[in-house]
Formats: C-alpha cells, sequence, structure tokens
C-alpha cells in the first residue's frame, strides 16, 4: 500500500505517514463519541438526511454502523441489514448491532412501538 496524504504527530517536526487504511481508521475513530463501553457509542459529526452517521470509504460513501459491523465481524452477507438492537440510528457499539433482513428490521420496530402498520400496533400520536 502506498503513503496516505494524512499524517499525524505531537508536533510540526513529527511527521508519521499512515497507510490510506490507517487514515481511514484514525478518522473514523475520531468520529467516535464513547463515555462507556455498555453504552451507545455515538456518531458526533453531522447524521445524513435518514438518521445514520456516514463515512466516506475509499470514494465510496458507508453508513458508520455498517463500517463499524464490517471492522469487528467481518463482511454483510447480500440482502442483510445491520439493524439496531438500541434503536439509536447514530450508535455504533458493535455489540448494539445485529444482522437481519428488512423485514425482521421491520418486525423489530414494531414490536417496540417504533412502526405503525395499518391493522398492528398502535397509531402515531400527535405530539
Amino acid at each position: 500500500m502506498g503513503r496516505a496524504n494524512s499524517y499525524w504527530g505531537n508536533n510540526k517536526r513529527t511527521k508519521v505517514f499512515l497507510t490510506k487504511e490507517q487514515a481511514i481508521l484514525q478518522r473514523f475513530w475520531s468520529y467516535i463519541n464513547i463515555e462507556d463501553e455498555n453504552a451507545c457509542w455515538l456518531w458526533n459529526t453531522t447524521p445524513n438526511g435518514s438518521g445514520y452517521g456516514d463515512i466516506y470509504v475509499n470514494g465510496k460513501l458507508v453508513q458508520a454502523h455498517r463500517f463499524m459491523w464490517e471492522l469487528v465481524y467481518g463482511p454483510i452477507p447480500p440482502k442483510l441489514c445491520v439493524c439496531h438492537s438500541c434503536d439509536v440510528r447514530i450508535c455504533v457499539n458493535p455489540e448494539h448491532l445485529f444482522l437481519g433482513t428488512k423485514k425482521d428490521n421491520a418486525q423489530d420496530a414494531l414490536r417496540k412501538g417504533r412502526l405503525y402498520s395499518p391493522g398492528f400496533g398502535r397509531k402515531p400520536t400527535a405530539p
């Protein structure tokens, strides 16, 4: 692998060149706020329009929780989603993530009262 354009160090005289992968990981971890290892690890940059964190990886926009899943557990099988057991879209704590189909994710939301489906669950109420 080649050298990355970015570097870090304690002062301007110290330059440590990072590989592209190291630079991505450094940037990724810099966006995460961990106050308690068991609590949600919050993505601390502006979420996308759907409420999820995003990061550019090799020129491609990737959802932060999906990147964390692959970092910790490996590739995401086709047709599976990375779901949040904590229901916090900006959470990237790998212990709060699980794989499921879109149907599994919708059923999880319905069970928790976060999704309205005509004929099932609760109706949404005005604030």
